[in-house]
């Protein structure tokens, strides 16, 4: 309840009077002036209809009467709140919503806002052309809910004769409860004529369904000022926020825009909505500087590409990625210091796929090669690309590459199966039969060649694989391409030792040299003190100038004694240059890492996963999780996403300090309901830890003499050459070989990782499937700093 002091202060300001039965007259006389103002407002409305023709509908967009508006607001339930409202509200929990038939609907008095904003006008239901016999409606003794009911079936009601704050506080409640909007939104009308803001909105913070209605009302009426006040009452300030920078809309010169977006970057948005405003300000203000060049650039007709691709359309208030788009279309070339360089904007979202886009459909095939050619600190270049080179190919077929084009992108697809298929599609033939002569599967070359046009090159290609029987000539091939690898790696580790001594003789240069300029500029001071004291002793002063000439002496020696001695060290000592290159090597030959994550349709139901489906854990508590044929059910294993059916595939697995854990490979159509056959012969290829023991899970099984522990696994696949290698990968610049099986398998095969039960917690470390990250070159010292 309220005290007496809040109801005094609600009686002295309120601006209405009570009704009286000996004020009948005058009540009749002022009903006649509303009717008057309302029946001008109807005139309004009906002109209106006229001349737009256009059926009428409420501010919401709904036709007029139509309550789904209505519905759709007040079905949610009412939000609790820990502030209890004054009086007593009326529960609105109904087991279901009927569908309101009220005929009260304020879309004219919308339309009517500036009249009725006259405080002389009272505001009154709508329905007012009513024989004078029905005046007596105005003034009858309706409770609320009465009032409620009257006004959901469209008849005529006085919501004046609600003066204290508890009643009009109850005939919210009750209109809340009816969950009509039309009713909710007219009487919040009146609750805003007649109460203090203050107070209004001190009530709607305890009901969030009128305060949702009121919001909205104020959001359609366009009423600003008061909706600002209402959110910094409510202490939204992000709210409030969002609704200033949404003037923006209304602003039409660029400038100005600009300006008051600037402006907005003070205001109290969360941090997301603050990026999103700067860049929004960051991207206008490069427009206008762009779109003013490139106006008077077209205009003068002196830059081709505008006369050959004339600007459609005005760069001004476009998204950020049609801006993109543009200036990889019209200045791809410019320098990366102008505004509508595309490289000026390189770090902006999806950058790699508009420029590509862009200069594909331009024929710039040339520019689309350079996007995906990279180059290393070595000066050595390859293909690498953000996106997968299967999206990549589908990006240039939409704009018509040739052929030609599409073969050299479709080649880089890693997944044999995925190459193929798109090299089908695309018609590029060799690199079909390629694929076939690297898996020499020799069935597949026989389909193939029945298939490619008689006499054609491919046909002939295919003929010479498949006559000869020995396959000496794909074996020199082979060879040549694995030597010329070596090759490539060792001038790639020379190069870095060459640079690495360079850079440390070059380090070596420049401190002599600065020592030598420094000592060049001691000289030069002591040959002008020499010159003053010849100078000082022809005027006789013998016994100055030769305490002079001592404390010379001193400053000369202190120095000669700043000068430090200089030494030549590269960083690496030259007996270790073999050993250390050839730990490098055996790492640099194994493929990239795989990058794996876990498939959660294959977790036993007490595993947990964790950041991204990379980190496996197991929980306390077995989970309810549907028993599909893949997933399994007795053993606490996981597989990953990906399976493997041919190629060299690497992967690793951080085991940390885990005390117990299995790691290894499993084939595709393994039993996952039973307990798990760990052994080669039920195609299970698994070591793992145990109460401090390595084992290789083999039959029998074979303990593994591991000298250092791993913290990190290395698992390589040759699925050709039937070779399963585990190794020790703590080390950046070696692998320790920790035990390999022999994999003679047909099908997928698929990496596994086995969590074992926690065992009460004292296995509970998780296993994480680590993200490739691996740079192509090793990472070499850095030379030794020389103080100078």
């Amino acid at each position: 309840m309220k005290s007496k002091a809040d109801e005094e202060e609600y009686w002295n300001s309120s601006k209405f009077k009570a009704f009286t039965f000996d004020d009948e007259d005058d009540e009749f006389s002022r009903l006649k002036e509303s009717k008057q103002a309302v029946n001008s407002i109807r005139r309004l409305v009906e002109e209106d209809d006229d001349e737009d023709d256009v059926e009428k509908v409420s501010w919401s967009g709904e036709p007029v009467g139509s309550i789904s508006w209505s519905v759709r607001e007040t079905a949610a339930s009412n939000q609790k709140t820990d502030r209890e409202p004054a009086f007593p509200k009326i529960n609105t929990d109904t087991p279901a919503i009927s569908k309101s038939n009220s005929g009260y609907s304020l879309s004219s008095l919308f339309k009517g806002e500036a009249a009725l904003s006259d405080s002389s006008v009272r505001l009154y239901a709508p329905e007012l052309r009513k024989p004078k016999s029905e005046y007596k409606d105005y003034v009858s003794d309706w409770s609320p809910e009465e009032t409620v009911q009257r006004m959901q079936q469209g008849k005529v009601v006085s919501l004046e004769k609600f003066r204290s704050l508890q009643d009009k506080l109850l005939l919210l409640d009750i209109a809340v409860s009816a969950h009509d909007g039309n009713v909710i939104t007219a009487v919040l009308i009146y609750l805003k004529r007649t109460l203090s803001k203050e107070v209004l909105f001190r009530e709607l913070e305890s009901r969030q369904i009128a305060l949702r209605h009121f919001i909205h009302y104020l959001t359609e009426t366009r009423d600003q000022r008061l909706l600002l006040e209402l959110l910094r009452a409510l202490c939204r300030t992000e709210d409030m926020a969002l609704l200033q920078y949404k003037e923006h809309l209304s602003i039409a010169d660029e400038n100005k825009r600009r300006d008051f977006l600037k402006s907005c970057l003070s205001l109290p948005f969360s941090a997301e909505d603050s990026a999103h405003v700067q860049d929004h300000y960051t991207v206008l203000e490069r427009q206008i500087i762009i779109e003013a060049n490139d106006r008077q650039a077209e205009r003068e007709g002196k830059v081709e590409i505008f006369q050959k691709f004339p600007r459609r359309a005005s760069i001004l208030n476009m998204p950020l990625i049609t801006t993109l788009y543009y200036c990889s279309f019209y200045h791809y070339t410019e320098p990366e210091g102008t505004y509508s360089s595309p490289l000026n904007i390189r770090q902006t979202f999806k950058y790699f796929v508009t420029a590509l886009a862009a200069r594909a459909k331009l024929k710039a095939w040339s520019d689309v090669d350079a996007l995906f050619t990279s180059r290393n600190w070595l000066g050595f270049t390859r293909k690498k690309s953000p996106l997968s080179f299967q999206r990549v190919v589908d990006i240039l077929q939409k704009n018509s590459a040739p052929t030609q084009v599409l073969q050299d992108y479709v080649a880089l697809v890693d997944d044999a199966d995925v190459r193929i298929s798109l090299a089908q599609k695309h018609k590029c033939h060799d690199i079909i039969i390629n694929t076939y002569r690297d898996l020499k599967d020799r069935q597949m070359l026989l389909g193939y060649r029945g298939k490619v046009e008689r006499g054609s090159v491919e046909e002939r290609k295919i003929d010479e694989l498949l006559n000869n029987p020995n396959e000496s000539d794909v074996l020199k091939w082979v060879v040549r391409k694995e030597f010329g690898d070596l090759r490539r790696c060792l001038e790639v580790e020379e190069a870095g030792f060459m640079q690495q001594v360079e850079t440390s003789a070059a380090v070596l240069i420049s401190s002599l040299q600065s020592q030598t300029d420094q000592l060049n500029q001691n000289l030069n001071r002591l040959q002008e003190a020499q010159n003053t004291l010849q100078d000082l002793s022809n005027e006789g002063h013998l016994a100055f100038i030769m305490v002079l000439f001592r404390e010379v002496q001193v400053l000369q020696r202190k120095q000669e004694r700043i000068f430090s001695s200089l030494n030549f060290k590269p960083g690496f000592n030259h007996n270790d240059i073999k050993l250390t290159v050839w730990k490098r090597l055996h790492r640099k030959v194994l493929p990239s890492p795989e990058p794996l994550k876990l498939d959660s349709q294959t977790a036993h139901p007490m595993l947990e996963l964790l950041h991204g489906d990379t980190v496996v854990v197991c929980g306390a508590l077995l989970r309810r999780l549907p028993d599909n044929p893949e997933r399994f059910s007795y053993s606490y294993c996981i597989l990953a996403d990906r399976g493997f059916s041919s190629g060299k595939h690497y992967w690793e697995v951080e085991v940390g300090h885990k005390p117990k854990w299995r790691l290894g490979l499993i084939k595709g159509t393994t039993n996952r309901k039973a307990k798990l056959v760990k052994n080669p012969e039920s195609g299970v290829w698994l070591i793992g830890l145990k109460d401090g023991v390595y084992e290789a899970f083999t039959s029998p099984r074979v303990v593994l003499p591991v000298l250092c522990p791993p913290r990190r696994v290395g698992l390589f696949l040759d699925y050709e050459g039937k070779g399963l290698t585990f190794y020790n990968t703590d080390s950046s610049d070696e692998l320790i070989v920790i035990y390999s099986f022999r994999v003679e398998v047909q099908g997928k095969v698929y990496p596994l990782l086995d969590v074992c039960w926690h065992d009460r917690g004292d296995n509970k470390q998780p296993l994480i499937l680590c993200e490739p990250h691996r740079e192509n070159l090793p990472t070499l010292p850095q030379p030794q700093k020389h103080d100078k």
